[in-house]
């Protein structure tokens, strides 16, 4: 009687254990299915959201193609069609009126055609009457230029400093010389060449100002050294010659030199820096 109880209860142990496997095991299978199903309407989409990547790519692609196309026959046809200008008219001064005294020209060659901006540290009558300066907007002008380059040469002479003469100089057969080392003013100048700027355009408006501002840049380089940007040597030499008599040189640090002749040019910088080292010219 022990025996056939014991028997059922592993029996009935055995069949409870593979119902609960059994059971769990449909379970398993069932989540199996959803996941599957799942990933099945993920690769759906994903291949959906390809397909349109792919599709807006190629109607990138196309309309990218379709606008150089465009482009370029644009081009070409701007290429090819002639710019109507309209011919010049005598009467308004447009062209070579043959009985006008003066002809017009756009603005900005002002800056490019062939005239004197300065004489001495005023402007010209020329550069005045192309800039259509009034009287009162001359003395301005030249007022305030007279400022910039007085203020220019204070520093310049404050900075100076006697040196030996170069040993490139030595390349000339020179009896004697004298040399100064000016160091670059740019840090000194720059507030009040802004503020000259600053005072053209108040005074004569933006294009006229910027115009007439780099015409006078231009002259500063020529004729004022760039108003100190660079650091500068410069003197003179005086070289003994067969005759008996001595040539003057006016010298600078990279070893150039150019012979003073009679009658110099009275703006130019070696007359300034013959002045200024108190150089005897030529009559």
């Amino acid at each position: 009687m022990k025996k056939l109880l014991f028997f059922s209860l592993i029996v009935l142990t055995s069949w409870s254990l593979w119902s609960w496997r059994h059971a769990a095991l449909v379970a398993m299978q069932g989540t199996n299915a959803r996941l599957g199903q799942e990933i099945a309407t993920l690769k759906a989409r994903q291949a959906e959201l390809d397909d349109a990547r792919r599709l807006r790519e190629v109607k990138l692609a196309t309309e990218t193609s379709h606008q150089l196309v465009e482009k370029r026959r644009s081009a070409a046809s701007a290429a090819t069609t002639p710019i109507a200008v309209a011919p010049a008219d005598p009467n308004r001064h447009g062209g070579w009126p043959a009985g006008g005294s003066f002809v017009y020209l756009p603005k900005e060659l002002l800056t490019k055609v062939g005239y004197r901006v300065t004489q001495g540290e005023r402007l010209t009558d020329e550069a005045s009457r192309l800039f259509g300066l009034s009287s009162g907007e001359t003395e301005q002008v030249n007022a305030a230029l007279s400022h910039l380059l007085e203020s220019f040469r204070d520093v310049e002479r404050q900075r100076m400093q006697p040196i030996d003469p170069p040993e490139n100089w030595n390349t000339f057969k020179h009896d004697s010389a004298v040399a100064v080392k000016i160091p670059a003013l740019t840090a000194d100048l720059d507030a009040l060449r802004q503020d000259f700027q600053t005072g053209l355009t108040a005074t004569l408006g933006d294009t006229r100002g910027q115009l007439l501002g780099d015409a006078l840049g231009n002259t500063f380089d020529a004729r004022f050294e760039s108003l100190g940007k660079d650091e500068r040597v410069v003197g003179f030499m005086w070289q003994p010659e067969s005759d008996g008599s001595r040539s003057l040189w006016f010298g600078r640090g990279d070893g150039s030199f150019a012979r003073v002749m009679e009658n110099p040019d009275p703006d130019s910088p070696l007359v300034y820096y013959a002045n200024l080292l108190g150089v005897q010219l030529p009559p």
